[in-house]
């Protein structure tokens, strides 16, 4: 115990007389100097000195941990900084697929057609429909139910597998399970994938391109398509020469892109 003399005076009436008030501090309050390797010196005007032997490895032992804590601190800061610059690099696209079913828009009915078989399908080929170009959801699939009537037999679906709207959506056509209908094909080994409207000369959005993709990666996640799969475009010359030219020009860039198809 250590006692510390703090000197005062107290009013008693018309006279003050000197007293003294004591203030009793116990060495286990852990304050500044008694809660370290400190000794008191009443020789030396109580100034603190250090301690020897124990009392200096326990501060060495103290300085230690202070470092240890500050190395975790900086390693942590440095896998933080490094985790944020690797997500900042990953790819935009990550393939979720937003697919509207066949029947929420569709009026045709089956048959759909023969069925695919998953281990034979190769070729993902990628062609426009040509016209108007959809923005919403009602307006797209208005557009599919005009084609539908356009071929004027109910029973049979237009030849796509899946269609890719501007609204960035992907409507379910004749699907992984039917051939796309689309004679001009060996339609055994392939799945048809149309961009709703004319791209000829503006090419898709991203968000289309971005659909496109995931579409391709659902099927290879459910096991419809082949894993050494090839992309092609497929132009239709019997409209234009440069029918589809700037959406063929986007897809080319594309890894597994392998050329155009030119059909009458």
């Amino acid at each position: 115990m250590i006692a510390a003399q703090i000197q005062g005076s107290t009013p008693n009436n018309d006279s003050e007389a000197s007293s003294t008030i004591v203030i009793t501090i116990e060495a286990n309050e852990k304050t500044p100097l008694l809660g370290g390797p400190w000794k008191q010196n009443s020789s030396s005007g109580n100034y603190p000195q250090k301690l020897n032997g124990s009392g200096l490895e326990d501060l060495k032992f103290c300085d230690l941990r202070v470092l240890g804590i500050a190395v975790l601190l900086a390693g942590g800061f440095t896998i933080a900084t490094y985790l944020l610059v690797t997500e900042s690099r990953l790819p935009t696209a990550r393939f979720a697929l937003d697919l509207v079913n066949r029947d929420v828009w569709s009026e045709a009915v089956i048959p759909l057609g023969r069925l695919l078989n998953d281990s034979k399908v190769l070729h993902i080929l990628m062609v426009q429909t040509g016209g108007q170009i959809c923005l919403e959801l009602e307006t797209c699939m208005d557009i599919l139910r005009n084609m539908q009537k356009s071929q004027g037999n109910v029973h049979s679906e237009i030849p796509y597998n899946f269609l890719i709207g501007g609204d960035g959506q992907t409507y379910e056509v004749r699907g992984w399970n039917h051939e796309s209908g689309l004679s001009i094909l060996p339609q055994q080994s392939s799945l048809v994938i149309g961009f709703i409207g004319n791209y000829t000369f503006v090419p898709p959005t991203d968000t289309q391109c971005t659909s496109a993709l995931s579409i391709v990666n659902e099927s290879m996640q459910r096991k419809k398509l082949h894993n050494s799969y090839q992309v092609f475009g497929l132009r239709n010359l019997s409209i234009s020469h440069f029918d589809g030219e700037a959406l063929f020009n986007r897809i080319s860039k594309w890894q597994r892109f392998v050329t155009l198809l030119n059909v009458l």
